[in-house]
């Protein structure tokens, strides 16, 4: 027996606009997108695209990786990225990591940047929210 779960796509314009979909709670800080940004410059160059539209494809690609997870996790889990103190093991957040990696490439959409830059921009971003969830962690890159 298989358990499908019909998952909306999630598109650029998307991250700018409100849903009943999700939680729409901001899971990171401004302060922390802004350094997930300079990660991000560090690790991909998105072609024929200058520095400030390349930023703005960041800053959507975070939002819509958090209104992604806000439609799939619980908020009880998600409500724990700042508290040290709950959280979730690193085993959880491997697995976490390993079965939320291909739903959420899969549900977003950014079709101004190539497929493999858009994995590893997904990829980057998750890995760094669930890092977030692990109990005796933070967000600190």
């Amino acid at each position: 027996m298989t358990n499908n779960i019909a998952i909306r796509a999630l598109t650029y314009s998307d991250a700018y606009t409100k849903d009943n979909d999700s939680n729409d709670e901001r899971l990171l800080e401004d302060k922390e997108i802004e350094k997930l940004i300079v990660i991000l410059k560090q690790l991909v160059n998105i072609p024929f695209m200058d520095e400030q539209r390349e930023r703005d494809v960041f800053v959507a690609s975070i939002l819509l990786v958090e209104k992604a997870l806000s439609m799939l996790l619980p908020r009880d889990l998600l409500t724990t990225i700042h508290d040290e103190e709950k959280g979730v093991s690193f085993e959880e957040v491997s697995i976490l990591e390993k079965r939320m990696t291909p739903i959420l490439n899969n549900m977003i959409n950014v079709p101004i940047v190539p497929e493999f830059l858009e994995t590893r921009i997904i990829t980057t971003v998750l890995g760094s929210i669930l890092n977030g969830l692990r109990r005796g962690s933070r967000i600190d890159f």
